[in-house]
């Protein structure tokens, strides 16, 4: 399981390529979409057959909800991920790798 988006995929590539030489090519790997700018994950996912990239929409948009309704209940962080130039909910993908529990 690793989230990942296109702004990391060349990151994501050396992954797939260090896992393959070291744990083999056949090693299943599971991509979380950390947001939705995954068009060339995705067509990296459709050139190697042991990677997928996380599929369940329902289940994405449940945990999205989720962390925005605890997020909404901080008194001071939206102040701060306004300071940074982060609007929404600052680094909002990293939390969809927990889907997969």
């Amino acid at each position: 399981m690793y989230p990942g988006n296109d702004r990391v995929y060349d990151q994501i590539v050396a992954l797939l390529n260090s896992i393959e030489v070291f744990a083999g090519s056949d090693m299943p790997v599971c991509i979380y979409p950390y947001d939705d700018q995954v068009g060339r994950l995705r067509e990296l996912a459709a050139e190697r057959p042991q990677v997928q990239m996380y599929g369940d929409v329902a289940s994405i948009k449940r945990w999205d909800t989720f962390v925005e309704k605890i997020w909404a209940t901080h008194p001071s962080a939206r102040q701060q991920w306004q300071k940074v130039g982060s609007p929404g909910i600052h680094r909002r993908g990293t939390h969809r790798r927990f889907c997969a529990f």
